[in-house]
């Protein structure tokens, strides 16, 4: 068995938005889109889906650069359907969205 993952990376002078796609034995088994994105009120939101073709105001998830007295964190929007928390650091968000692109592996 030959597990792939193509990552393909589209960049332009304003933004970036990597995909990546997951193969087993030539098969697709996932994709994910992340991109910044403007959408639903927030500045500079990382979106993500959980399909590397998806549109650009299709996400699964989206993250917001927030702070409080202290610290500079992600807040994941979804956050709290997937029971994750609601302060983030980047290995954190990181973590969160590697088990988005992964949780329908079998």
């Amino acid at each position: 068995m030959r597990l792939i993952v193509s990552a393909q990376v589209l960049r332009n002078a304003i933004n970036s938005a990597p995909s990546a796609t997951l193969y087993r034995d030539g098969s697709k088994l996932a994709g994910c889109y992340i991109r910044i994105s403007d959408s639903f009120g927030r500045d500079r939101s990382i979106g993500y889906s959980g399909n590397d073709s998806a549109q650009d105001n299709s996400y699964n998830e989206m993250l917001s650069v927030e702070a409080d007295r202290h610290t500079l964190y992600l807040k994941p929007m979804m956050g709290n359907w997937s029971g994750s928390p609601l302060k983030l650091t980047h290995e954190g968000a990181a973590e969160q969205l590697w088990q988005l692109f992964v949780e329908h592996l079998t």
